[in-house]
């Protein structure tokens, strides 16, 4: 039988022996770096407000509409002609083919880069190391057997998923929402849409869990054991099998405790950003002061140099202020471990570190 109070409590425990007694800054530095590669980072979320380019749009062809009536209305359409022309030219499809091309490159050199760092953070966590040059290298055939497992996911995911929008639209067309002049009551609506967010809700549902068990328990089987991911993958199901009821038990801790660790992070991040305002203000005034001393030809000059010595000086500050989250990244790696290795005494690290 699983204990949840010893989990937690050990996990706490080992976090703070780990990361305070005693404080070590080049070893919260180094933790952070391999955390935040490998997407173990805990708490903190970015909203991003896209402007609404659709309204956009229609006021500027609304503008066209109205100045092109205004010359005689043939204008309209041979701009729009030339505009759709200057999209299908060769070297803008080349350009955007580049671009994505680029981006998805990037995104698969990430991933790559994550599935190895989680077993760089993993051996940090259970031997109470900050090393990143020797794990990368000892854990290479780990990582790389994590990374294909993904990137068969994602590519699967994303091909569910894509079914799912595409029958939906297909439903849609048979609906006739897209006819002119047909009016869809809502009942109709509802009876075609059901089915399609019932199916994506369990798809996001099932892809969640399979996540979990990956990043929490097969990747502590593949760490132990030296094994590609299918045999750690069998292995962790056999285990958690035995302790199904421990298991439903644990997602239910890890959302209370994550709810806990987001709100708490969250404060602790705006009481650093609250706590440099005032340096910050001091760095602006004295800017300000040097800029009116500086003569008018060398603004340009004064602007350059000023950047070149705030942009590296931002980043590096954002860089310790996400210190903030680092102890609830050991915290929640720690805990998986622990509650891991009561349901399997053969995988706590801890005792083999």
């Amino acid at each position: 039988m699983v204990k949840f109070s010893q989990v937690v409590n050990s996990s706490l425990e080992w976090t703070a022996a780990m990361l305070f007694r005693p404080f070590k800054l080049k070893k919260w530095l180094l933790l952070l770096f391999a955390a935040v590669i490998s997407g173990s980072l805990a708490g903190g979320k970015a909203n991003f407000n896209l402007p609404n380019i659709p309204d956009a749009g229609k006021d500027k062809a609304t503008s066209i509409s109205q100045a092109t009536q205004d010359k005689g209305g043939p204008a309209k359409d041979i701009s729009i002609q030339e505009q759709l022309k200057k999209v299908k030219e060769p070297q803008v499809i080349a350009a955007i083919l580049f671009i994505g091309g680029l981006i998805l490159l990037l995104i698969i050199l990430m991933g790559w880069l994550s599935s190895r760092f989680i077993f760089v953070f993993l051996e940090g966590v259970t031997k109470n190391d900050a090393s990143i040059k020797i794990p990368f290298k000892t854990n290479k055939g780990l990582g790389n057997s994590l990374f294909l497992f993904y990137l068969i996911f994602s590519i699967t995911s994303l091909a569910l998923l894509g079914g799912i929008i595409i029958s939906f639209f297909i439903s849609l067309v048979r609906l006739g929402v897209f006819d002119k002049g047909m009016t869809v009551g809502l009942k109709p609506l509802i009876l075609v849409a059901t089915p399609h967010i019932s199916l994506f809700l369990f798809l996001l549902f099932t892809a969640i869990i399979i996540s979990l068990i990956v990043k929490d328990f097969v990747t502590i089987v593949m760490f132990k054991d030296k094994i590609n991911f299918i045999k750690a993958w069998q292995k962790t199901i056999q285990i958690l099998n035995k302790g199904k009821k421990a298991f439903i038990l644990y997602i239910l801790l890890l959302i209370g405790l994550g709810i806990a660790a987001g709100i708490i992070s969250t404060f602790l991040y705006f009481a650093g950003i609250f706590g440099l305002l005032f340096p910050a203000g001091i760095i602006a005034l004295v800017s300000y002061l040097i800029y009116l001393a500086t003569p008018a030809s060398l603004h340009v000059l004064y602007f350059i140099i000023l950047f070149a010595i705030l942009i590296p000086l931002a980043l590096v500050t954002f860089y310790f202020l996400m210190c903030v989250f680092l102890p609830f990244a050991v915290f929640f790696r720690t805990l998986s471990i622990k509650f891991f290795s009561q349901l399997d005494e053969n995988y706590n690290l801890f005792k083999f570190s």
